[in-house]
């Protein structure tokens, strides 16, 4: 397929084409035989609410377009030197906003590469190394202001925590990875001091070691937060600790009144335990009854299980009850 076919049809302008087109020819998987042509994924998506974007065509300074990029380069970790590495020294950066990668080796050796990152509002890093932390110290040195961010086996780490510090406005944080215990009261510092009028949406999946107990104090700094996914171990789910565990998650929500739903997934084996999870859940709910946060006109939905396929809504009136 020629490169400009996959370019909206009223694109005119000529310098940002040309710097797509030529990052469209590199982006063929043509790095290594045993890649297959399913390796790379590129679109070129439209920015503009309206339904109509597609017709009118845009200015030529190619704001309402954003890229999505998703490598997927196999079990070798490939450089970031090599995302952009045809596109001519004197291009302009190009109007990236939305970037996933999976398995890349990220860092800020090539200024070249890492300023075509600077328009960055979405990033998905999945299984990708960082070393010293020097990726999140370009994005800072750029001025790159994430507003959703997901990071799955990646390293949390301080240069991390520095970037999150270095602005305001992210709304959404998806943590699939351990958080070294030195570093969580750090992280969530950063959220709720920077962050907490635009925060909506907090993610933490998969993780042994991050107990509810560590941070849930710190979620009621979190004032704008609608929504809260988090990850339970057995201990924290133990018939003597259940009343602790979710007694803190409803003492923190009771400062959270746009928060809309809690959701809860188990590791382990009390994640195969899915009946001991729910009833659990249910009968500490009961127990707790009288620390359901008071917000008559919005309740609090708590969906429990992997598939949340038992829901449970917490309402505060007159008499209080649980709806399943």
């Amino acid at each position: 397929m020629d490169a400009d076919s996959l370019l909206p049809r009223h694109w005119d302008s000529r310098k940002v084409r040309k710097a797509y087109s030529n990052w469209i020819e590199f982006a063929r998987p043509n790095w290594d035989e045993q890649i297959d042509s399913n390796s790379i994924k590129l679109s070129f998506e439209s920015n503009d609410a309206s339904p109509n974007a597609w017709e009118g065509g845009w200015d030529a300074d190619g704001s309402p377009l954003f890229s999505i990029l998703e490598p997927n380069p196999g079990y070798t970790k490939y450089s970031s030197l090599r995302l952009f590495e045809r596109l001519p020294l004197e291009s302009d950066p190009l109007p990236l906003t939305k970037l996933t990668l999976r398995s890349w080796e990220l860092s800020d050796d090539d200024p070249k590469s890492i300023r075509h990152l600077s328009a960055l509002k979405s990033l998905n890093l999945y299984n990708c190394s960082l070393p010293r932390g020097k990726f999140w110290t370009a994005l800072r040195s750029l001025g790159t202001t994430l507003v959703d961010l997901t990071i799955d086996y990646v390293a949390v780490d301080e240069a991390l925590v520095d970037y999150l510090t270095s602005y305001g406005g992210l709304q959404c944080l998806v943590l699939e990875y351990s958080i070294p215990p030195g570093l969580v009261d750090k992280l969530f510092v950063a959220l709720c001091t920077k962050h907490a009028d635009s925060f909506r949406s907090l993610t933490v999946r998969g993780n042994e070691e991050l107990h509810i107990s560590t941070y849930a104090h710190h979620l009621a700094g979190l004032h704008s937060l609608t929504g809260l996914e988090i990850s339970v171990t057995k201990e924290e789910f133990d018939e003597g600790a259940i009343d602790n565990t979710m007694g803190a998650l409803l003492s923190a929500s009771q400062k959270l009144c746009h928060l809309e739903e809690i959701r809860i997934n188990g590791l382990g084996t009390l994640q195969r335990s899915k009946r001991k999870l729910r009833s659990r859940t249910k009968a500490s709910l009961m127990r707790l009854q009288s620390h359901w946060p008071h917000r008559p006109s919005r309740p609090l939905v708590i969906r429990v299980g992997r598939f949340w396929n038992l829901r449970l809504t917490l309402f505060t009136t007159l008499e209080s009850y649980i709806k399943f």
